[in-house]
């Protein structure tokens, strides 16, 4: 046969870094809470990091990192809802106020990840 048919064979460690944060974003907005994101995320990405030659550590990373951007902002987090509550601000303008630091953060993760992707 010419070719693997490995599901991430052929990608660059970095490129499969940033590809399971962005599936992972998804993931943390439907399950807020993190062991359940874990437990339903790591048996499916775990072995993918395995067969793409990544390490597992960009993998937990990856998946870190998309729960904790999205707790961030995300309204069924029980922390970002009551502190914006405690705080009498609206939800709208807590999203206003924290758009440009969840981008600069985002552009942030997506680097470190691809970096720590080729170092490790």
């Amino acid at each position: 046969m010419s070719g693997d048919t490995t599901p991430g064979a052929g990608t660059s460690n970095s490129v499969f870094g940033i590809i399971v944060f962005l599936v992972n974003l998804p993931l943390a907005f439907l399950i807020p809470s993190t062991s359940g994101h874990a437990t339903l995320a790591m048996p499916i990405l775990a072995p993918l990091a395995d067969f793409a030659g990544v390490s597992r550590s960009v993998v937990v990373t990856a998946w870190q990192s998309a729960s904790g951007w999205m707790n961030l902002w995300v309204p069924t987090t029980a922390v970002t809802i009551g502190g914006v509550a405690l705080a009498k601000v609206r939800y709208d303008q807590y999203l206003r106020f924290i758009w440009p630091l969840l981008a600069i953060l985002f552009v942030m993760i997506c680097g470190f990840v691809a970096v720590g992707a080729v170092v490790t």
